[in-house]
């Protein structure tokens, strides 16, 4: 998968915290460690740029870097090299600082363009159905 492509499924993922707001982050301690303790600073200015926008975050232990974004008990995505095995969720393996500057440009950016109350704003590209199963299959070289 190109980096474009990586790019659309952190589209997706920005798309539903927007959509799904309010959500949490999981971040192992092993992530915090690695990335510092203000890796939410993006996110949490987010807030008060985009009203509409709810995020809360907490750490878990853990040996191994990951973040989850979830709405409730629903995990909507994982942030990891190591591929979950569940596919109802958005997988990215990439780094977790890296995905947070990503996520937030993005939740901005949709937010400015009306996404979620306009989603035909986004474009044709970001309106096609989510396909996790065919990210995944092009995912791997980045792992």
């Amino acid at each position: 998968m190109t980096g474009k492509s990586r790019q659309r499924a952190i589209s997706e993922v920005a798309k539903l915290m927007l959509k799904l707001s309010p959500v949490e982050i999981i971040a192992s301690k092993c992530t915090i460690d690695h990335a510092g303790k203000g890796i939410f600073e993006e996110l949490l200015k987010m807030q008060d740029l985009v009203p509409s926008f709810v995020l809360s975050y907490r750490e878990t232990d853990s040996d191994s870097n990951f973040l989850e974004i979830r709405r409730g008990s629903k995990v909507i995505s994982s942030i990891s090299f190591e591929m979950p095995n569940q596919v109802d969720r958005v997988w990215i393996p990439m780094e977790e600082k890296e995905f947070v500057v990503e996520v937030s440009k993005l939740i901005l950016k949709f937010s400015e363009a009306g996404y979620p109350g306009c989603e035909s704003c986004l474009g044709d590209d970001l309106n096609a159905p989510w396909d996790e199963e065919g990210s995944r299959a092009s995912m791997l070289q980045f792992i």
